[in-house]
């Protein structure tokens, strides 16, 4: 009989939702990053922001492996508390998440200092038991395949015996391959073949955590609503 005994969070725009505006914040941030220190445009950064986003994943990756940025230097850069104004103590997501009877781990493309910062200013600490965060896996974010490795190494268990809750799809698919049961947060329809469930806030996972154990057990994945 199967069991899920961890669970990993992402972080941006999963803990909190895209209205919180932070994430806008720090797309803000990582623009005037990139117009100071690669003397370019507004229209050009916006234009490279984009494009660096689509084909790596990330637009501190492609920054990476084209410019040999500093990434501490640029993660201390994007992640200014500025960006968390106006995020507040979600009591109902902490009681949620403490429903979830398993190691709760953040896993995250940001920077711990960021991972920290958000969970105290959500009222979440306490929740989780460590931050895997970006420098943990050698700055190779998510999507990369070698960044779930390197958290299913640290964690110290199987992938059937965990699931992975994150806002974005692509950031799915490898955890889904590895075998890790996936929750879709953000929406309602689970996309075939990538996440087993969806949930439209991270404060239901406490509704469908039942149905993922009870999946485990039966050696069960599937794609549902």
């Amino acid at each position: 009989m199967g069991v899920i005994t961890d669970v990993l969070f992402d972080l941006d725009n999963t803990l909190y939702t895209p209205e919180s505006g932070v994430m806008g914040r720090i797309k803000l941030l990582i623009h005037r990053w990139m117009a100071e220190n690669l003397n370019l445009s507004e229209e050009e950064a916006e234009t490279l922001r984009l494009a660096y986003l689509d084909r790596y994943g990330t637009t501190f990756r492609g920054l990476q492996l084209n410019y040999g940025i500093d990434p501490a230097e640029f993660l201390h850069f994007v992640h200014n508390p500025w960006v968390l104004e106006g995020l507040k103590s979600d009591p109902v997501l902490r009681q949620a998440l403490l429903a979830v009877d398993a190691k709760r781990f953040i896993f995250t493309n940001s920077s711990r200092t960021h991972a920290e910062r958000v969970i105290e200013r959500l009222g979440l600490t306490g929740c989780f038991d460590d931050v895997i965060d970006i420098a943990m896996f050698d700055y190779v974010s998510k999507p990369a395949p070698i960044a779930y490795e390197v958290a299913l190494h640290y964690v110290g268990v199987p992938a059937k015996q965990c699931l992975f809750a994150e806002d974005s799809v692509r950031n799915l698919v490898p955890a889904k391959q590895l075998g890790m049961y996936t929750l879709l947060v953000g929406q309602t329809i689970a996309p075939d073949g990538v996440a087993d469930m969806a949930i439209p806030r991270l404060s239901a996972i406490a509704k469908v955590w039942p149905r993922f154990q009870q999946m485990a057990a039966q050696g069960d994945h599937y794609s549902g609503k």
